[in-house]
């Protein structure tokens, strides 16, 4: 009998119901704790239980909807947008409380702009000119019209704290003494030699500095069999050898045919969001291309040998509309590449590859393609 685990659930108890209980069965129980029907006392003790509430009391925690609040309490809670008939989140009193608090230590620690002692400031009374005597009258006129004919005159320059230094034909201009200045550009212009020797170093196409070496070199050999390639109609091969001569890579390149069945397996999973961005689904077809491009991985005595075209391979199980790329790249990956680091280098050797081939296409339009190749 196999066990059952149930991870976050708990089985609920059986629900027992409790025993009915009996009625005494003796005589009932008279005397002096029951008031006598008709008096007072039993009348009061009537109206007290008709005005009790029908319902339990309120547990502790629960949100009340049922409060009797005073003006005061109403108007603070309207203000946090409380309105009628909506519950009261418990503990907002002692919540209110410790807010006021804290706005009152910082309150405290709040610094005056100006000493407590200060005095108000006092405006002094306005005074009706018409008031005073002729002789303040006109003082009073006389200073007004002082300070606008000072106003209306220019105020004399000098020349500027930054142009003490300058010539006199600068300092002369910016004073407004000269109305026409003439400025000569005197900086030392670059020789014509020194011109071209500067733009020889750049492609004039690309603007590749051609200072820097090309790491990409192909040897007599690689042009050997490249040309072999182009002129019977085959795959051009390459062996690498890597890490000391320890790992051992043949690369070949791709027909037409299995280049776009990359390119519709990438642009296939970006449609099903499978790839995230534009990205994504180039280097996907990159590394189908990879996979397709590697033939043979040779490590001492050990050689994983993968077929040399995807006709070869046969997969099964393929969904309608779709390549076995994806089947392929998987297998490629577990035999051949393996880890991070040798995937890593695998893929690098592949791109170099490829960059040998277009340096050796990019020279098939000279007039002399050994020639350019070689060079």
């Amino acid at each position: 009998m196999s066990k059952k685990v149930q991870l976050g659930q708990r089985t609920a108890e059986p629900f027992r119901t409790p025993p009915a209980r009996t009625p005494p069965t003796g005589p009932a129980v008279t005397g002096s704790f029951a008031p006598p029907p008709g008096s007072p006392a039993a009348t009061a003790l009537t109206a007290a239980k008709a005005q009790r509430p029908s319902t339990m009391p309120l547990q502790p925690g629960k949100v009340s909807r049922q409060q009797s609040l005073s003006p005061a309490e109403r108007g603070v809670l309207e203000k946090l947008g409380w309105e009628e008939g909506d519950p009261i989140p418990p503990g907002l009193a002692d919540r209110l409380a410790a807010a006021q608090r804290d706005a009152n230590e910082a309150l405290e620690d709040l610094q005056a702009p100006v000493p407590l002692n200060t005095p108000p400031l006092q405006v002094p009374p306005s005074v009706d000119i018409g008031s005073l005597p002729a002789q303040k009258q006109q003082e009073l006129r006389d200073l007004v019209q002082n300070y606008k004919q000072a106003g209306e005159q220019p105020a004399p320059r000098g020349p500027s704290p930054g142009l003490l230094e300058a010539g006199p034909g600068i300092l002369a201009a910016a004073e407004g003494q000269l109305d026409e200045l003439e400025v000569v550009d005197d900086r030392q212009q670059p020789e014509a030699s020194q011109t071209g020797e500067i733009e020889e170093h750049f492609c004039p196409r690309c603007r590749w500095d051609i200072r820097i070496a090309d790491p990409i070199v192909p040897t007599i050999e690689d042009k050997q069999i490249f040309l072999q390639a182009v002129l019977g109609g085959i795959a051009f091969r390459k062996v690498y050898f890597l890490l000391g001569k320890q790992l051992e890579v043949r690369l070949r390149t791709l027909t037409p045919e299995e280049l776009d069945l990359c390119w519709k397996q990438s642009a296939l999973e970006f449609s099903q969001g499978k790839l995230a961005t534009a990205m994504d689904r180039m280097n996907q077809a990159l590394r189908y291309q990879c996979c397709l491009q590697i033939t043979d991985v040779r490590t001492g005595d050990k050689q994983v040998a993968l077929p040399e075209s995807i006709q070869d391979y046969d997969v099964a199980g393929v969904p309608a509309g779709e390549t076995p790329l994806p089947q392929i790249a998987a297998y490629v990956q577990e035999q051949a590449l393996g880890t991070e680091s040798r995937q890593r280098i695998l893929s690098n050797t592949v791109m170099d590859f490829n960059r040998l081939v277009a340096k050796m296409e990019a020279n098939a339009h000279t007039p002399d393609f050994w020639e350019a190749a070689v060079d």
